[in-house]
């Protein structure tokens, strides 16, 4: 029996690359019967089929040891959409601008110096005639109307007082009372 398993082992290493996963099968069809029967006088079946059996076990065993580790099959991932949102801005208001009403022809600009405050000058091209605002932050305005008298109003009382004309209102809206 050794004798067989050293002429199979002669003639199938031999025969087979190094590290190939070798089965009963394959070691049968590179090493038949008949031809190992003739090397090996006395040989039977038995024999034979019980030293392919035991060699391909031994091979497995040999080239599991020196083979690479499995490497895990790669499966498909799918790519990963995302919704572009662009950076959130600091809106910044603009500090100065124009604006034109058609209705009255008035053409307004104004401007935000660092004080907080809004200063708009008024202007009609159809009647020639300008005028001023400064408003301030707590909603309180003065400036000059188009006769260029000074005029005030006092957000905290609801008070206007034109200097110029001597006119005066106390309140807002329809509870507004004027004076002259």
């Amino acid at each position: 029996m050794k004798r067989i398993a050293l002429v199979l082992t002669l003639v199938v290493g031999v025969a087979l690359p190094a590290f190939a996963q070798t089965t009963e099968a394959e070691l049968r069809s590179q090493v038949p019967y008949s031809s190992l029967a003739a090397k090996v006088p006395g040989l039977t079946l038995q024999d034979y089929n019980r030293v392919i059996s035991e060699y391909a076990r031994q091979l497995d065993r040999e080239t599991s040891l020196n083979a690479p580790a499995a490497q895990p099959v790669p499966t498909y991932q799918p790519p990963t959409y995302r919704r572009y949102v662009p950076p959130d801005p600091i809106y910044t208001p603009p500090s100065s601008g124009t604006s034109y009403d058609w209705q009255s022809g008035n053409v307004y600009r104004w401007r935000k110096p660092g004080d907080g405050t809004t200063r708009v000058d008024g202007s009609n091209l159809n009647t020639g005639s300008l005028w001023n605002t400064t408003i301030k932050p707590n909603g309180s305005m003065s400036g000059t109307d188009s006769n260029f008298n000074m005029w005030n109003y006092d957000a905290r009382s609801k008070t206007y007082i034109n200097y110029g004309t001597g006119k005066m209102c106390v309140g807002e809206g329809y509870a507004r009372v004027c004076t002259k």
